[in-house]
């Protein structure tokens, strides 16, 4: 069965994917896991709070300008009706006008409705994420106390002991 894996690994090329881990001791092996899993968990930790950062920050930044835009489009509002007022636009061009003021206006409030739904999906996932960060930070701990547990084993269980070996058969003539 082993040969067969090994076949299929070979063909495959699996075995150029992964180094040769250290499964020659159960607690180096550990050790060596535990390592892996810690940087897997602060690579996703990283990775996951920076894009919901950038995410905020585009969403928020896209609301900000079509605030500004808005704001623009209601001071040309008010000036037009300003004019209207003092009747210098006759009735036909001010209804028109007025009739593309009032489209661009819906426009921007759909638009604005639906930044704010997607700010409000993101501060939602903000929220998740910072509820879960005990939990990853218990995990962390946990890992490196596995870690320093498995080094800790592997090397007074193993290595230790093949350290002396070594350097006796140094130090023979």
């Amino acid at each position: 069965m082993k040969e067969i894996i090994i076949k299929i690994a070979k063909t495959v090329n699996l075995l150029r994917m992964f180094p040769n881990l250290p499964t020659d001791n159960l607690y180096k092996f550990s050790f060596v896991g535990c390592l892996f899993l810690i940087g897997l968990e602060v690579y996703f930790y990283v990775t996951i709070q920076k894009s919901l950062t950038e995410s905020y920050d585009k969403y928020k930044i896209e609301s900000l300008v079509m605030d500004a835009e808005f704001s623009k489009l209601k001071f040309e509002y008010l000036k037009l009706e300003e004019m209207l007022d003092r009747n210098r636009l006759d009735n036909d061009s001010s209804n028109h006008l007025i009739d593309i003021f009032s489209e661009s206006k819906e426009k921007f409030k759909t638009n604005e409705l639906i930044l704010n739904k997607k700010i409000e999906n993101i501060e939602t996932h903000i929220v998740q994420f910072d509820k879960s960060k005990p939990y990853m930070l218990l995990s962390f701990i946990v890992l490196l106390f596995g870690t320093i547990f498995f080094a800790c084993k592997w090397y007074y269980r193993l290595q230790k002991h093949q350290d002396t070996i070594i350097e006796r058969e140094a130090n023979k003539p």
